[in-house]
């Protein structure tokens, strides 16, 4: 798994920078190049993240892992449709954030917490922390969206 991640991870490095070159020299290709970038940042991600986290637990995949894993990678297409405005972009945001906020974090603060080395105190602020910052982007993309319909409809209510 390490050498499958690092190959990986080369690719997706060496595809940032050419797709950086191309965009700052105007060349074309640039868009398709960080098309690709993102999609190959969106396999990295979660293979890094298991090899990371199988490593923590002496080489066992929990089920958090898989479901940290899954979110970044939607996150992170949810990041490349927004950027290229493809459809479903907020969706794939919402699922994203959404499982890492309702699932991951949950996972991770229970199975950090039973090490009992660390400041529980301070984990659970930056547990809350993280939380709230889901809920302020879902509650902007729904009111977002509400606004959009209203106002598509003639309607002059403004929320």
């Amino acid at each position: 798994m390490q050498k499958l991640t690092t190959f990986i991870g080369y690719i997706t490095a060496f595809a940032i920078v050419v797709s950086a070159v191309f965009k700052i020299e105007h060349l074309p290709g640039a868009g398709t190049a960080l098309l690709l970038t993102g999609l190959l940042l969106g396999i990295y991600f979660p293979i890094f993240i298991l090899s990371k986290m199988s490593e923590k637990s002496d080489g066992k995949i929990l089920l958090s892992h898989i479901a940290a894993a899954l979110s970044a990678s939607i996150i992170n297409f949810g990041i490349t449709f927004r950027i290229w405005h493809f459809a479903g972009a907020d969706i794939l945001l919402l699922i994203g954030l959404g499982s890492f906020s309702l699932i991951v974090i949950p996972m991770l603060y229970f199975q950090h917490i039973k090490d009992a080395k660390s400041d529980k105190i301070w984990i659970g602020f930056g547990a809350l922390g993280l939380q709230f910052l889901y809920w302020v982007f879902f509650v902007n993309c729904f009111i977002g969206k509400v606004r959009q319909y209203y106002w598509r409809w003639g309607s002059f209510v403004y929320f």
